[in-house]
């Protein structure tokens, strides 16, 4: 297990270290390295349907395993908004129209009232129209009858003018007197007969207009009339009736011969004068009363017009009113079958497997959600992100392996989206050492496989040999993995710290390089001690390098480990991996394994190249005295 920890690889004791543990003991874990899931779109991101994949992206993620919360536009506190829950909004809204449903049905009583009360003013205003009606007709009729009796009053005026003028003559014919008198008897009679019809028709006009007329008090024109009535009503009563009887009555009794004729002349002369008196203030009234008559004809013909026209429009209240009534009644119906629809809704959509997002753009000018938005959305809302907080440590393994797996989530919950073409990224700690893993591992392969070439083609150069240059590459890999083995051991299962990225690939690089220089030297040295495979030769050639190649990969060693004295736990582990690899190569590779390799092919170590014979030279006899003779022999 490679770490990409950068804070572990540091003393605890630095101050950014001690920073992360003060946020650590006081916010939740990676307050302050989330991953950041960053969403481009070619269209702003503010529309209904982009939150909502927004909301669902978020949704899948924070269901993730490993996954501590998600927060964005449509989460800015880690939970989804609950007013863009299709399932809230249905039930507000559910709830907001079984009220409605309830106060109309509540006001559907007063509605009711209002019908019928419209009814019964539309059948008012038809009696009143009709009522009108009546009074426009009987209106005219009086003007006319108005008319006929003042042509009437002017005659009897005229009559009685001149019977009081003939009265005056009546005592000079008193031979024609006895006949004057009974025919004006007659006439008088007569007269006061007719004069007591229309004075009797009068009274009957002014009774209908004084108290049975309930509009004739308000109209003035109608006021007016019936004074004029009332005028000539009570002067014919009161002058012109009792003055034709008592005339009539002097005339009978002259006639009759009763009475003396001088008297029933004077009293004849006096009530014809009454008359005439009583028969002008008729004229007078009849007069005054034909225009008032008028007037009242043109009142009463637009009160008439004025009651057809409220009659037609209560009878459109009252036909609104209805049409009301039953759109009320319809609506109501409406509005109950909507909420039970809609709290349907919101209790199926509040369950979190079937539950929708829905939130509007105008919800935008809500000042929470613009400094939401501040943070989730750029400034074109052309791009999102999502911060999405981990349960392990940002920098760790678990939190980098999860990356590839928040990517492929987010893409599947865009499918079928507005979203689906959006550009997903990912970026943070985790991400950064999701691409530091991927770049590390590429190039160390790409790193071995060059020095492993390129050592194996000069010790093909130099050995003239496949098998040996094999060998020894198969060796030093021995020595690496070895040597890697014995770091993870120490470092990751005792000491908890798992070794740096950059150890692997160090570590190889000087190994592959320090450990095939060192088999080099061997190599070479038993190519020309034991070129046939001879084990005496092998023995001869450990011996003659072994001191040298063995203090040199000591020295090499101890100065590896003198790295084991930084702070910084990469350099640490770097120098104990090397340094424990330079001593297995120098110890146990070739001090061991080479020689033992190299003993057990034999010849073939040097295949394809003939093994030569080596001559056994003797030695010569000194001509002067070296001395003892050396204890090893070398061969010449």
């Amino acid at each position: 297990e490679t770490s990409y920890d950068e804070r572990g690889n540091q003393p605890k004791d630095t101050e950014s270290n001690r920073g992360y543990a003060t946020l650590a003991d006081h916010f939740p874990i990676n307050e302050v390295t989330p991953t950041f899931v960053v969403v481009s779109a070619d269209h702003d991101l503010r529309t209904p349907s982009s939150l909502a994949a927004l909301e669902r992206a978020s949704s899948e993620v924070s269901r993730m395993e490993g996954i501590r919360s998600v927060r964005s536009i449509t989460r800015p506190d880690g939970t989804t908004i609950s007013k863009g829950s299709v399932g809230y909004q249905a039930g507000v809204v559910g709830d907001r129209l079984e009220d409605a449903t309830d106060e109309i049905d509540d006001g559907s009583d007063d509605v009711q009232e209002l019908v019928d009360g419209a009814d019964e003013l539309d059948e008012g205003a038809g009696k009143l129209d009709k009522g009108t009606k009546k009074l426009a007709d009987g209106a005219e009729e009086a003007v006319d009858g108005a008319r006929k009796l003042l042509d009437g009053s002017g005659q009897l005026t005229s009559g009685l003018r001149r019977l009081v003028d003939g009265a005056g003559t009546a005592s000079s014919g008193s031979a024609e007197l006895r006949s004057g008198a009974d025919q004006l008897a007659d006439g008088l009679e007569q007269g006061y007969s007719q004069a007591k019809i229309a004075v009797d028709g009068l009274g009957l006009a002014y009774d209908a207009l004084s108290e049975k007329s309930v509009t004739c008090g308000v109209d003035p024109a109608c006021k007016a009339a019936r004074d004029g009535i009332k005028q000539i009503y009570e002067a014919e009563r009161d002058q012109l009736l009792p003055g034709m009887k008592q005339a009539a009555d002097a005339a009978r009794a002259i006639a009759d011969g009763s009475g003396e004729l001088h008297s029933g002349l004077t009293r004849l002369e006096s009530g014809l004068s009454t008359a005439q008196q009583g028969a002008s203030k008729v004229e007078d009234g009849q007069r005054l009363m034909a225009s008032e008559l008028k007037k009242m004809e043109k009142g009463t013909q637009k009160l008439h017009e004025g009651t057809s026209e409220l009659k037609d429009g209560t009878a459109q209240v009252s036909d609104g009113t209805q049409e009301a009534s039953d759109s009320i009644d319809e609506l109501s119906d409406g509005l109950t079958e909507a909420s039970e629809h809609l709290q349907k809704l919101g209790r199926i959509a509040r369950d979190p497997a079937t539950s929708g997002f829905y939130l509007p753009a105008s919800a935008f000018k809500n000042d929470k959600l613009v400094s939401a938005a501040s943070l989730y959305l750029s400034d074109d809302a052309h791009t999102a992100r999502l911060f999405v907080l981990d349960k392990a440590d940002a920098a760790g393994n678990e939190a980098r392996e999860r990356i590839p797996e928040i990517i492929a989530t987010v893409e599947r919950a865009f499918a079928g989206t507005t979203l689906a073409n959006a550009d997903v990224e990912v970026t943070g700690s985790s991400s950064f050492n999701v691409d530091l893993h991927d770049l590390s591992q590429a190039d160390f392969k790409l790193v071995a496989a060059i020095a492993l070439v390129a050592v194996f083609l000069i010790l093909v150069l130099m050995l003239q040999s496949v098998v040996a240059p094999l060998f020894l590459v198969g060796s030093v890999m021995l020595s690496y993995a070895a040597a890697m083995g014995l770091g993870v051991l120490v470092w990751q299962e005792l000491l908890g710290h798992p070794l740096d990225w950059s150890v692997p690939p160090i570590a190889f690089v000087m190994l592959v390089a320090v450990g095939a220089d060192y088999n080099l030297l061997l190599m070479k040295r038993m190519q020309e001690e034991a070129a046939d495979g001879s084990k005496a030769g092998i023995g001869r050639a450990v011996a003659l390098t072994g001191g040298v190649i063995t203090a040199a990969g000591v020295i090499f060693a101890a100065s590896t480990f003198a790295m084991m004295v930084a702070s910084a736990v990469g350099l640490q582990q770097t120098g104990f991996t090397i340094g424990m690899g330079l001593l297995i190569d120098t110890f146990i590779v070739r001090t061991l394994i080479v020689p033992s390799a190299a003993t057990l092919l034999g010849p073939a170590m040097w295949w394809p190249r003939k093994p030569a014979v080596v001559p056994d030279i003797p030695s010569r006899a000194p001509d002067y005295d070296y001395g003892p003779p050396p204890k090893v022999l070398v061969r010449a």
